[in-house]
């Protein structure tokens, strides 16, 4: 009940762009004992509000409606207004503090809040405002008191130069900053012009000059330019020039204030390197996004297409034997005999080879998208022990005895001695498979050369794999063991175009390297040279 009575007398207006959040604001200073004057979420309306209704104090979001947003609309509101404003948002990076530290709002608060919270930040903010009024009375009615107090408050400011000019520009008076800024003392510089104070250039060009009609015509000129100090270097300054008339309005001189803005210029400079640099590195992480999307979207074409391939097939064939089977039979011993009637037992076999070759295609598939996934994460990891790289060879030829003999392929095996290293043999059987099944692929049906040998004088071991076939055209050889590419320009390969990228991982991950000798209706070949340890 007690912040009721003590806070009936402050009027509040929301600025909120979630009619869900305004209302629990408002309820939550309501029960407060605030009285909410209007809640709206564009600025230009907070404006016409506070004009009609003059608030104690704006409570506002960053992100509002309309061309303002919640910095700018506070902004005005304090320079036109003299309004205070806290701010309650969700945002609290760096730059947005910095953005909302130039509209000098008296609170900010982060959402969620609480009561208690928004309580304080209210109360303290009305208060420092409250006495912010009543310095800034004191310090009118100071200055109103005393002319003599003015006179020894610009003599005491150090860090702008302060300075009166005559009608025509020559010096009349001089304060310690200006001093200190430009190295003259009130002795030397009253009585010159203030012109010795631009550059060469500018005197030349009538600067100076244009500066005093300027100020004349349209009571003020507020320059950022070159100045010169006494000793004759250059630096960047920020000069107000201030037309001053009496009461019948004839123009009795000037008032220049002038602050060295130098460092602060270095900073801008830096600043705006930095920007620039922090753009071209969005640019470039905007066309990384870019081209990986499409990468994505090249992966999904071309996996929904090979998946479809195999699957279609084996639904086709399982479908067909399933027809076959029970079409107009009422049990399964009828199926039994209807099927030795109308299917030969090659017939059978037949069907159940090619889904079985279906399912092993996707099997593969399904195997290189998991590695993809394991590569992306970091978590493609090896199990290394003594591994004899030509028993690895002799079996995954085994394994394709029966395809290579299909195809009528000639393989050749230069793999006599074990050749042993610290390796995963898993991962070291799925190289040597991918290769050769890209050898088988490409090769056209000519003749496959292999090789495994541990070259004199180097503790590693090399694995030679060479085809006949169509062979790999310059330009694609850079980018054969890149995901999603293929080694041949055929479109009538099976495969993602994942499993040379999956080699050259797990070549690398040992520590080894891959390459590829190529060229077009000649034939491929890949060498790898693996550390025996």
């Amino acid at each position: 009940m007690s912040n009721a009575i003590s806070n009936s007398r402050i009027k509040i207006l929301i600025i909120e762009d979630e009619s869900i959040v305004a209302m629990d604001i408002e309820q939550a200073l309501e029960r407060l004992g605030y009285i909410i004057i209007g809640i709206t979420a564009n600025g230009d309306e907070a404006i016409r509000i506070i004009e009609k209704e003059r608030p104690d104090l704006i409570l506002t979001d960053i992100k509002i409606k309309g061309k303002m947003n919640g910095i700018e609309a506070a902004t005005i509101i304090r320079e036109r207004f003299n309004i205070p404003t806290v701010f309650l948002t969700a945002y609290s990076d760096e730059l947005t503090l910095q953005r909302v530290k130039e509209s000098e709002p008296l609170g900010y608060l982060l959402k969620p809040f609480n009561e208690a919270e928004l309580h304080t930040t209210i109360e303290v903010a009305f208060h420092k405002h409250r006495m912010t009024q009543i310095q800034q009375s004191k310090s009118a009615r100071a200055l109103e008191r005393s002319e003599e107090s003015f006179k020894l408050l610009v003599e005491s400011v150090k860090d702008c130069g302060i300075f009166m000019l005559d009608p025509q520009g020559f010096i009349v008076s001089w304060n310690v900053g200006a001093e200190l800024i430009y190295g003259y003392s009130a002795d030397e510089i009253i009585g010159q012009h203030f012109s010795c104070f631009y550059p060469k250039n500018a005197i030349e060009n009538g600067r100076p000059q244009q500066d005093l009609e300027i100020a004349s015509k349209e009571g003020r000129i507020e320059v950022k330019d070159w100045k010169v100090y006494k000793n004759g270097h250059e630096f960047w300054s920020e000069v107000v020039t201030t037309a001053l008339r009496d009461e019948d309005g004839n123009l009795r001189g000037f008032a220049r204030v002038i602050r060295d803005l130098t460092e602060q210029k270095k900073a801008e400079d830096q600043l705006r390197l930095a920007n620039e640099t922090l753009e071209r590195t969005v640019q470039e992480r905007t066309a990384d996004l870019r081209q990986a999307l499409n990468t994505r979207d090249e992966f999904l074409s071309i996996a929904s297409h090979e998946l479809k391939g195999p699957l279609t097939s084996l639904y086709l064939q399982l479908q067909f034997l399933n027809r076959s089977l029970t079409q107009g039979v009422p049990n399964i011993q009828g199926a039994i005999q209807k099927v030795s009637r109308i299917l030969q037992p090659d017939t059978v076999l037949k069907i159940v080879r090619s889904c079985e070759d279906q399912s092993k295609k996707m099997s593969k598939m399904l195997d290189e998208l998991l590695d993809l996934t394991q590569i992306r994460i970091g978590k493609f990891e090896l199990h290394k022990k003594d591994i004899d790289l030509s028993a690895i060879l002799r079996k995954v030829v085994e394994d394709k005895e029966l395809e290579l003999s299909k195809q009528g392929i000639n393989i050749s095996i230069q793999a006599h001695s074990p050749v042993v290293g610290k390796w995963d043999g898993i991962r070291m059987e799925q190289v040597v498979n991918n290769l050769l099944s890209n050898a088988i692929k490409y090769g056209e049906g000519k003749p496959i050369e292999i090789s495994v040998s541990s070259p004199l004088g180097k503790n590693a071991a090399r694995l030679v794999i060479k085809d006949y076939g169509i062979g790999i055209s310059p330009e694609m050889q850079p980018r054969v063991f890149e995901r999603f590419e293929r080694a041949g320009a055929t479109r009538n390969i099976f495969g993602l175009g994942l499993g040379l990228y999956i080699v050259r991982q797990i070549i690398e991950a040992h520590g080894g390297v891959i390459l590829v000798d190529s060229s077009l209706g000649h034939g491929s070949t890949f060498v790898i040279e693996l550390p025996l340890a």
